[in-house]
């Protein structure tokens, strides 16, 4: 019985572990957006695409940029992707890109997603319309160059 019991006992500590591991291992992952319709009772991935330096995934008017991959330090990001109109900046769009200098955000973009520009250390001017109705938290975060 006692062996029994050290068996249970050091099962339910490698379960343990192994499931620590796992939920860590998830914590940084790069997850893709997700989107769930009232109709859907599961949630499911939305597909994503890239045109240029842009990766963006289809919204309900238009296109969510939600990550930038190009090497300008001046970035205009376009009105218009593959006959979509951008509407938004996702979250942690443009994070940590530290040689990005200036944004121009087109008349198109209403939203401005969390984290969307975090940690652009060399950003010192960014143009945001005024149609841009929503920018979420710590859309600027660590931003220090910005006036």
């Amino acid at each position: 019985m006692k062996k029994n019991f050290k068996r249970i006992i050091a099962g339910m500590t490698a379960a343990i572990s192994i499931a620590s591991v796992s939920t860590s291992a998830f914590a940084y992952a790069d997850v893709s957006p997700i989107m769930i319709s009232e109709s859907q009772s599961v949630v499911t991935a939305t597909e994503t695409f890239t045109s240029g330096d842009y990766t963006y995934f289809k919204n309900e008017t238009g296109a969510t940029i939600i990550k930038y991959s190009g090497s300008d330090t001046a970035v205009v990001i376009p009105s218009v992707i593959d006959e979509l109109n951008v509407t938004s900046i996702g979250a942690s769009a443009f994070k940590g890109i530290k040689t990005i200098t200036s944004v121009v955000i087109p008349d198109t973009v209403t939203k401005i997603g969390e984290y969307a520009f975090e940690n652009c250390d060399g950003l010192t001017e960014i143009e945001i319309p005024k149609n841009v109705e929503a920018i979420d938290g710590y859309a600027f975060r660590y931003c220090d160059n910005l006036a």
